[in-house]
């Protein structure tokens, strides 16, 4: 509760204490830069992380070791990762990559990986995708880059369910955020310079 996590360019993680405003530790966890960092909302000692250099790893922040910091879990992509976020009950976790896959972990210790595949190669001009959980542990929303839309991907049956679009919208949304206590409510934003507001 009383510290910042700050991901850095060069796959360093810096944690500042922010009653002094002062550094507390670092970590040299990724080989290129960190793009997220999650915690696990049942268990905060767990953290998630994505980086440039083509893993996500899940650490156990107690037994985080500064010299040679170990991952509780490791998953491997063809491309850069762009997110990783625990879903809402802290049982799996999703990453998304440039390699055109949404990667799933779960099970008792997330042993249990597989890869479900996702358009997600973004132009440079573009916000690259970063697929959430919505409101429980059933679905994934990513941008849909041909529709200009928004697909929701079934985890249970690993497969896009459907597309939301809408005529108003006139480019890619790509980033998205889960209303906390409202079910259903879902912003997104496009490199356009618009944020949109779904009742789903």
């Amino acid at each position: 509760m009383n510290s910042l996590f700050i991901g850095e360019e060069f796959g360093s993680l810096g944690s500042l204490d922010i009653r002094t405003s002062k550094p507390n530790s670092s970590w040299d966890l990724h080989q290129e830069k960190i793009y997220t960092i999650d915690f696990n909302s049942q268990n905060t000692n767990l953290m998630a992380t994505s980086s440039k250099d083509k893993t996500a790893c899940i650490w156990d922040l107690r037994k985080l070791d500064h010299l040679n910091p170990r991952p509780l879990k490791l998953v491997k992509h063809n491309g850069g990762v762009n997110s990783a976020y625990f879903s809402p009950s802290g049982n799996s976790l999703a990453t998304t990559s440039r390699d055109d896959n949404i990667g799933l972990m779960s099970g008792a210790n997330y042993d249990v990986q597989s890869m479900i595949n996702h358009s997600n190669n973004t132009p440079t001009f573009i916000s690259s995708f970063r697929g959430i959980w919505g409101w429980d542990d059933g679905f994934i929303m990513v941008g849909n880059k041909k529709l200009k839309g928004v697909d929701v991907i079934c985890v249970g049956e690993r497969k896009l369910a459907y597309t939301m679009t809408n005529r108003e919208i006139n480019a890619i949304p790509c980033r998205f955020d889960a209303h906390p206590i409202l079910p259903g409510v879902l912003a997104t934003s496009t490199a356009g310079g618009r944020v949109y507001v779904w009742d789903i």
